[in-house]
């Protein structure tokens, strides 16, 4: 999706210049969870894969009550580079800006 090389880190500018426009983005553990945290148009979002799961929260409290939530089973989840997370979470935001335009989720 972002076209990032696999030996991303962190702290490059890519891993921001990689967002859509309107999103910012916070790397708050970088693996054993990957979380991010940020804002989609000024709403909080929480990304987090853990335990074989990648999530999404989105509005509300995005942690434990979010508005908008989507998550997805990975077997590698909490052990993605960093491109591979960006590239997660590129998905889980284009599925929310999707349907927040009244969208099918699963486009």
């Amino acid at each position: 999706m972002a076209d990032l090389p696999d030996d991303l880190i962190w702290d490059d500018p890519r891993v921001q210049a990689a967002m859509p426009e309107g999103v910012t983005a916070e790397v708050t553990c970088p693996s054993v969870p990957n979380q991010i945290g940020g804002q989609i148009g000024g709403v909080g979002f929480y990304f987090r894969a853990r335990h074989g799961w990648v999530s999404l929260g989105v509005g509300g409290e995005p942690v434990g009550s979010p508005d908008w939530e989507e998550g997805y089973e990975h077997p590698d989840a909490g052990w993605f580079t960093a491109a591979q997370t960006i590239d997660h979470l590129l998905a889980l935001i284009h599925r929310y800006a999707t349907r927040e335009r009244g969208g099918s989720s699963d486009a």
